[in-house]
């Protein structure tokens, strides 16, 4: 009794403690709680836009129409932030592409002039050698991106001085015509040659300035690429350059959808006229030349296989096939949007006028209300046709057709002669009709003619 007594009497004090416990635990557990950064909800990952490139086709239009037509599209679709727009000859020839190998050309040019520093002829030679061959490759970029061509000039001066300490003087003084190809303002400079090459540089220089400029003939098949003679502009093919300098000039052709090609042409100089006649090539696995196939015919939903295959070499899912044609002042624009994802053609549109204005009302139409997720929405089911639609849809079917009227004709025919068969037979019934005969039998009687 007592010690169930005593445990009775503790009861509320060890509940107390107890409370009094998890008070101070809670409270600690709180102060964790406020003191620990709030883990944040992992946030569900944005999809990315799908790509989007566009083609102009070649036919129908000249090269300014095509242009202008294209710039207005790549505006509208770069616009529009449910896709992302790509350039079709970025996507084939990436500019970070062009922007790496020049600056590896540079850190090559870097490396041959301290190997040469060290005299280390053969290593230097090949560093200087490899950066040649970049800037030569991308000597308009090159030119865009410095302002000059005098990367690949330095590259020559060092080859030249490799050639004459390795006592190739002739190929020396065949670098050196490069030299002033590139740079005509070049001269003797203690600060740029090695002292030993001072009288290989003036009658390098003195040679050059006594041929004078000559004419360059440029031609292109197709025609209408861009020319760049010594990195610089000079118009589109077919052209002539008048000044042209004497010696070993660059050519590089670009052409859109056409893969970029440089050549060296001698110039004679001295009034002389050089031609450039150059064949233009597609890029490798060409997705370009095949677009041509990519117009469907009418009704078609399924994307021509070119356009499939044309998606996945350009790495886009949303192609944009386009023909522009121009007559009597008016630019006609047709559009075709082809996603590859489902092999589907998404959509069609026309637009007539300006060229800019078509075109650009053309691309905002072309992506109007069309779902780009790749997912083909399923046609509605029909709709069951009420009975009665179906019956009124007979009827007006039958009193178009031939049997209509016979028909007609002989029910009222039928309908006029039993009328006429019972009220004959009920008048006589109602005269005299036969003894012990009812109505009916007698208007049957009449009506068989007994």
């Amino acid at each position: 009794m007592f010690v169930r007594a005593c445990a009775s009497a503790c009861r509320p004090s060890l509940a107390a403690v107890a409370l009094a416990w998890a008070s101070i635990g809670g409270a600690w557990a709180d102060e964790d709680v406020a003191a620990r950064p709030e883990a944040a909800a992992p946030e569900a990952p944005v999809a990315e836009a799908p790509a989007v490139t566009v083609h102009v086709l070649e036919e129908g239009a000249g090269d300014k129409t095509r242009g202008t037509a294209l710039a207005a599209f790549a505006e509208a679709l770069a616009k529009d932030t449910r896709v992302r727009y790509r350039d079709l000859v970025e996507i084939l020839d990436p500019p970070e592409e062009g922007a790496a190998a020049l600056a590896d050309a540079d850190q090559q040019l870097s490396d041959g002039q301290a190997l040469f520093t060290q005299m280390d002829i053969e290593n230097a030679r090949a560093k200087i050698e490899a950066a040649i061959k970049q800037y030569e490759l991308r000597l308009p970029e090159l030119a865009a991106r410095d302002g000059s061509v005098a990367k690949l000039r330095d590259a020559w001066i060092r080859r030249a001085a490799i050639q004459f300490f390795d006592g190739d003087h002739d190929g020396a003084r065949d670098s050196l015509r490069r030299v002033f190809v590139l740079d005509p303002k070049t001269a003797w400079s203690p600060k740029v040659f090695p002292p030993q090459m001072k009288k290989a540089v003036v009658e390098s220089r003195l040679l050059f300035e006594a041929l004078g400029s000559g004419k360059l003939d440029v031609t292109t098949d197709p025609p209408g690429a861009e020319v760049y003679v010594n990195g610089a502009p000079r118009g589109i093919s077919p052209t002539t350059i008048d000044d042209a300098p004497a010696g070993p000039s660059y050519v590089s052709l670009r052409r859109r959808g056409w893969a970029p090609l440089m050549t060296v042409v001698e110039v004679s100089g001295a009034g002389d006229e050089a031609r450039c006649d150059q064949t233009l090539t597609r890029f490798e696995g060409d997705p370009i030349g095949p677009l041509a196939e990519a117009v469907p015919q009418p009704g078609a939903v399924e994307a021509p296989a070119p356009v499939i295959a044309a998606a996945a070499r350009l790495h886009v899912p949303l192609v944009v096939v386009v023909m522009a044609s121009r007559e009597a002042g008016v630019t006609h624009v047709a559009a075709w949007l082809y996603d590859a994802r489902p092999k589907r053609l998404l959509r069609k549109v026309e637009a007539s006028g300006e060229t800019a204005e078509a075109a650009s009302k053309a691309a905002v139409d072309l992506l109007d209300h069309v779902r780009l997720d790749g997912v083909v929405e399923a046609p509605p089911a029909p709709k069951a046709t009420p009975r009665w639609k179906v019956f009124d849809e007979r009827v007006a079917a039958w009193r178009g057709s031939r049997y209509f009227w016979p028909t007609v004709g002989g029910a009222a025919a039928v309908v006029v002669a039993v009328g006429l068969g019972v009220g004959l037979g009920v008048g006589l019934s109602s005269a005299q009709g036969p003894s012990g005969l009812t109505p009916g039998e007698t208007v049957i009687l009449l009506g068989t003619g007994r």
